[in-house]
C-alpha cells in the first residue's frame, strides 16, 4: 500500500506544520522507531528555518534572505518527508500514531470502464466559426451531461441542405475538446467561396459510432 505524507506550501502554515511534526516525533521516538539523533536533527532543522523566516521581515528582506530562507526551508521540508516516509514503512508503527503525522494511505486510481450504453452527440449552437455540441445520454434523453468514461466528441461537419445518410459525405473535423461545461465546442472552418446556406436545426441529434 503506498502512503502520502503533504505539507502546506505556505511559509507561516509550513513552519506551524513542520514545529507541530517535529515536537510529535521528538516526544515518541520509541513509538515512531525514530532515534534520538533524527529526532534532534529534525528539531535543529526546522528551528533553522524558523530563524531564516523571522530574518525576512518585510522591512529587511532580501534577495539574499529569501534565498537562505528557502534553503533551510526545502531541507527542513526534505528530511521531515523522508522521515516520514521511513515511518511510513514500519509495521510496528500503528496506523492512528502515522495518522497523526498526516501520513496517509494513497487512495488508489480508479479507471472507468467502457461505458455501457451509446452516447448521443446533439447539435446545440452555432456562432460564426464556432459549433457547440453535447453528449448525453441516448437511452432517456434527460441526462444532458457528458456520460462517465466519455472523453472526447469526434466531430464531422456536412454543407448542404439535406442531412445525408452515407457517412463517407460527412468530413472529418477533429476531436472536441473537453470543458468543464458539458457542452463541447470546436471551430469550424468554412470556406469564403462557400454560398449554400447550411441548415441546421436544434433537435439534430446523431449517435456517437461505437
Amino acid at each position: 500500500m503506498q502512503m502520502t505524507l503533504t505539507f502546506p506550501t505556505r511559509d507561516g502554515d509550513l513552519l506551524a506544520a513542520l514545529k507541530s511534526y517535529s515536537g510529535k516525533i521528538s516526544a515518541s521516538t520509541g513509538s515512531y522507531e525514530v532515534t534520538v539523533a533524527e529526532a534532534a536533527d529534525l528539531a535543529t532543522l526546522v528551528a533553522s528555518y524558523e530563524s531564516a523566516l523571522l530574518a525576512c521581515d518585510p522591512t529587511t528582506r532580501s534577495q539574499s534572505l529569501v534565498f537562505v530562507k528557502n534553503q533551510a526551508r526545502n531541507l527542513a521540508r526534505d528530511f521531515a518527508y523522508n522521515l516520514g516516509m521511513a515511518i511510513a514503512v514500519r509495521p510496528s508503527v500503528s496506523e492512528a500514531l502515522k495518522l497523526d503525522l498526516n501520513i496517509r494511505a494513497r487512495k488508489p486510481n480508479t479507471r472507468h470502464g467502457r461505458p455501457t450504453q451509446r452516447p448521443m452527440v446533439g447539435f446545440v449552437s452555432a456562432s460564426n466559426r464556432t459549433v457547440v455540441v453535447s453528449i448525453h445520454d441516448s437511452v432517456t434523453g434527460e441526462k444532458t451531461s457528458r456520460l462517465s468514461g466519455i472523453v472526447s466528441a469526434l466531430v464531422y461537419t456536412y454543407v448542404g441542405e439535406d442531412y445525408p445518410t452515407d457517412p463517407s459525405l460527412w468530413q472529418f473535423a477533429g476531436p472536441a475538446p473537453v470543458h468543464r461545461n458539458p457542452s463541447l465546442t470546436r471551430p469550424v472552418h468554412r470556406s469564403p467561396s462557400l454560398t449554400r446556406p447550411v441548415h441546421r436545426s436544434p433537435s439534430l441529434t446523431r449517435p456517437a459510432r461505437w
